[in-house]
């Protein structure tokens, strides 16, 4: 994390040595280094070092403004003062007060104090400190004398503007540094869990036939374990993946896509959100419709991050692909590239689909939610969607939706964990106590989902100790 810089002008230190005669606008030498009383916070501390140009008509003009003079006797005390203490938001200098060494000097308040706004008074006559200013040492204005009271005043004010600036820009790159590097923390942490999984699918391909399909098998546990830590990060978001995923390989498997391909796009829509995880809760909670402009920009990121989850695996960035274009529209209004028709990966644009009905059958309240959904599904909102996948689609929703239908001389019983057997129907999710869906309705049981039921009603047991399923007579 970034240091927080010092701007210690905030703290208004007056240059006065004795406290009954501080009054704002007082004018005094303060050693450097000696101890500063604070100030009122409506005060800005300008450090003087006054000559010939900056005179008594010049500083009483500042000290009416209700601004802390504080007074340098030479210009290395100046130096010292500044490296001392760089919180000064301005140093007014006079040029013929800096010496046979003025250049040199005023290089090395800069050098000092790069964020002091040097004010500086110029005589005429002095054409090297000048040259100085000018060309080598960043001085933020030169008043040649003699000038209006009003123009030193204006310059003075900017300068001020100038240092309130910089501290607001600090403050804000502070803020941001400190989110990516929580980002940067979350990110190489699922980047090393996904590595580990990774390796060991690696490692499969060169086991014999029955050893690679047992480590397909744990990759395929461990995507639905990562799928469980999304659902455990964002509540509201339950069972939304799977059904993503679900719908997303129902239609793969229609449009007869490879092996590879059904998996990664199975992967893609588990993960297509996972590029959320890490934004601020206000942007994550809060309805698109509701986000402010400044939180839009930042929704905007997570397909982008999404893919950097995945892009560090060379054989896993299909899937990276997959879900930064899951946000394009057909008509080319979606983001984050503006993509449109065929440029847009196919299994973007199904997991897109996906994605929406999903949101759709969150949000309907009537009494046949898929017949509603599919009807909006074939209106194809604002041309949004590949109209070629509705089809697919149309045949797939009441697959994943539909309530679950017996069969004649089938019934719906609730039995208890040891009553439970292989071939036996789910009529209900089986979800653990703590909101992680372990088995989905409808779902034909079988040794393996069996035992994954045992072992949630072990660890984490569901708050109703009853299971819904169908059984014949």
């Amino acid at each position: 994390m970034t240091a927080r810089r010092n701007f210690p002008c905030e703290s208004h230190v007056s240059s006065m040595s004795d406290p009954a005669t501080r009054a704002a606008g007082s004018f005094e030498p303060s050693p450097a280094g000696s101890p500063q009383p604070r100030a009122d916070p409506g005060q800005a501390r300008i450090l003087c070092l006054a000559g010939e140009v900056l005179r008594g008509g010049y500083l009483r003009v500042l000290m009416s403004r209700g601004w802390i003079l504080q007074a340098a006797r030479s210009g290395p005390e100046a130096l010292e003062r500044l490296a001392a203490d760089p919180g000064y938001p301005v140093f007014l200098c006079d040029s013929k007060a800096l010496g046979d060494n003025g250049p040199s000097l005023l290089e090395a308040a800069c050098r000092a104090a790069p964020d002091t706004a040097t004010i500086l008074l110029w005589d005429p006559s002095d054409l090297a400190c000048l040259t100085a200013a000018v060309n080598r040492a960043g001085v933020f204005r030169v008043l040649p004398a003699p000038m209006e009271e009003e123009e030193l005043v204006r310059a003075v004010q900017e300068a001020l503007e100038r240092r309130r600036s910089l501290e607001q820009r600090a403050l804000k790159q502070e803020h941001l540094e400190e989110e990516n590097a929580a980002l940067k923390r979350e990110r190489t942490l699922l980047e090393q869990k996904l590595d580990r999984a990774a390796a060991e699918l690696k490692n499969a391909r060169f086991q014999l036939q029955e050893e690679s399909r047992k480590l397909k098998d744990t990759y395929i546990h461990m995507i639905r374990m990562f799928s469980n830590v999304l659902e455990l990060h964002d509540p509201k978001a339950k069972t939304h993946g799977a059904n993503v995923a679900d719908l997303s390989a129902r239609v793969g498997r229609a449009l007869q896509l490879s092996p590879s391909e059904l998996e990664s796009l199975v992967v893609a829509g588990l993960f297509h959100d996972i590029g959320k995880m890490g934004l601020p809760d206000s942007v994550r909670v809060k309805p698109r419709d509701d986000l402010e402009p400044i939180e839009e920009a930042l929704y905007r990121t997570h397909p982008i991050r999404g893919q950097m989850v995945f892009d560090s695996m060379e054989y896993m960035r299909d899937v990276g692909i997959m879900i930064r274009h899951h946000h394009e529209s057909y008509t080319g209004e979606g983001f984050p590239d503006g993509l449109s028709g065929g440029q847009i990966p196919l299994a973007s644009r199904i997991v897109a689909l996906a994605d929406a009905i999903d949101r759709w059958m969150e949000m309907e309240t009537g009494d046949d939610p898929v017949a509603a959904v599919i009807e909006r599904l074939r209106s194809n909102p604002e041309g949004r969607f590949d109209e070629s996948l509705v089809p697919y689609f149309e045949r797939s929703v009441p697959a994943v939706y539909d309530k679950v239908v017996p069969a004649d001389g089938v019934s719906e019983r609730e039995i208890s964990l040891s009553q439970l057997r292989p071939g036996m129907i789910l009529t209900r999710d089986i979800v653990s106590g703590t909101g992680i869906t372990v088995a989905k309705k409808g779902k034909v049981l079988k040794r393996e989902t069996l035992e994954k039921i045992r072992r949630c009603y072990e660890i984490d047991p569901p708050s109703s100790p009853g299971i819904a399923v169908w059984e014949g007579e």
